[in-house]
């Protein structure tokens, strides 16, 4: 199967909500509905022509050894083959169902000189991709090891606690006008447990996970409301605040209770606020998901759909969701002085659904020009800042007239 001294790529492939489909319509559609799934990863295997051998290895798990190097790759050429093989409904008895699933990748023998150590980080990866909802994460030295995640654990609740967390605010601004058109609240955390700045890609899967992401999100969402209410008193132009909601929020079922109560709370007018959602909200909880999207439009809360096109959500949802806006995911920002199709699709997607379309991640003049060129409505990005933390948004409006034009 390989030579000695070759590298092997693992990938771990899990099913999202099995035990959901086994609940529903029983373990002889299960197994059905497994059967089929191995047919199709042979199918991509022998698609690819690459070297592969399949097992299952667990209840809805399956493992893939392949000849194919994964480092320095966005994307395991197989688990791009794999993941576009899953799109089409699966038929078992009588029940037509779609299936999501979330890979997981390691390498021999930069990640694991054994089968145990290579399981282990492939494992590490796979979780990695549930935890922030994607399909695919390539095994890091910077994922957590399971006491590194531990000791996050630990460090996040103290945090909590002591409530460390801060919002930075990144413009976005109309590429057509030139004006400010809005912010984006991020989350950031000096941690005191740690002494550093801990970065979002390391904290928030973890916030994930624990569950901490619930009174982390609503405390995001009464803070960026606060946040709103103070630059008004001071003057700064009244524009939408963004502040991301988490599929796991969303399941705790408080998100509309506590942005209701913040609005009446503060007084600040409803479409002050925008809130993102993730394509993978809609893949696990769309009836769940639908509706409180549907509550929030009739309090006229604008609704965003964050990193458009890097899920595997039907397209088809978007003629249902009471959605504002797309936001056009930063990778094919930057892939636009190359190749701009993509980009040209998802502006003439939002635009023919009668949605806003938002770039994120621009970067370069070359950039803005092309999607100006385009129509795409509006962008953010480090050409026109960084995000900074919500005391030096005045200042920022004053040394900016190019976009905040007005006196203040």
């Amino acid at each position: 199967f390989a030579q000695k001294g070759q590298s092997l790529g693992l990938l771990l492939l899990d099913i999202n909500g099995f035990k959901v489909i086994n609940e529903a319509w029983g373990y002889p559609i299960g197994d059905e509905l497994l059967q089929q799934m191995a047919q199709r990863l042979q199918d991509c295997v022998v698609q690819t022509g690459e070297k592969a051998l399949l097992a299952r290895i667990g209840g809805n798990e399956f493992a893939i050894i392949t000849s194919s190097p994964l480092l320095n790759a966005a994307i395991s050429p197989l688990a791009q083959v794999i993941l576009s093989a899953m799109q089409p409904s699966f038929t078992a008895g009588s029940y037509e169902m779609y299936v999501d699933v979330s890979i997981g990748a390691a390498q021999f023998p930069e990640h694991g000189k054994d089968a145990e150590s290579l399981l282990r980080c492939a494992d590490i990866a796979l979780h990695r991709a549930k935890s922030i909802g994607t399909h695919f994460a390539a095994y890091t030295a910077g994922l957590a090891t399971p006491v590194k995640a531990m000791q996050l654990v630990n460090a996040l609740h103290k945090a909590v606690e002591r409530r460390e967390f801060t919002l930075y605010y990144q413009p976005k601004i109309h590429l057509q006008s030139g004006q400010l058109a809005g912010w984006e609240a991020l989350l950031r955390w000096p941690s005191r447990e740690l002494k550093r700045l801990i970065l979002p890609g390391e904290f928030i899967p973890v916030l994930e996970s624990s569950g901490l992401i619930v009174p982390v999100g609503e405390w995001v969402i009464r803070e960026a409301a606060r946040q709103v209410e103070t630059w008004r008193k001071a003057g700064l132009p009244t524009v939408p605040v963004s502040v991301n909601v988490s599929p796991r929020q969303i399941q705790q079922g408080r998100v509309y209770e506590v942005i209701a109560t913040t609005l009446a709370d503060t007084g600040i007018p409803t479409d002050s606020l925008e809130v993102e959602l993730t394509e993978s909200t809609f893949l696990h909880q769309l009836d769940i998901a639908a509706e409180l999207m549907k509550a929030l439009n009739g309090l006229g809360i604008r609704l965003a759909l964050d990193d458009f096109g890097t899920g595997y959500s039907s397209l088809r949802y978007l003629r249902y969701l009471p959605l504002d806006t797309l936001k056009i995911d930063q990778s094919f920002i930057a892939e636009m002085e190359q190749d701009t199709s993509i980009v040209d699709a998802v502006i003439a997607l939002g635009h023919g659904l009668g949605l806003q379309v938002v770039a994120e991640g621009i970067e370069t003049p070359i950039q803005q020009e092309l999607l100006r060129q385009r129509g795409c409505d509006t962008g953010q990005g480090y050409l026109y800042s960084r995000p900074i933390p919500g005391a030096e948004v005045p200042r920022w409006c004053v040394e900016h007239p190019q976009f905040v034009p007005f006196p203040l």
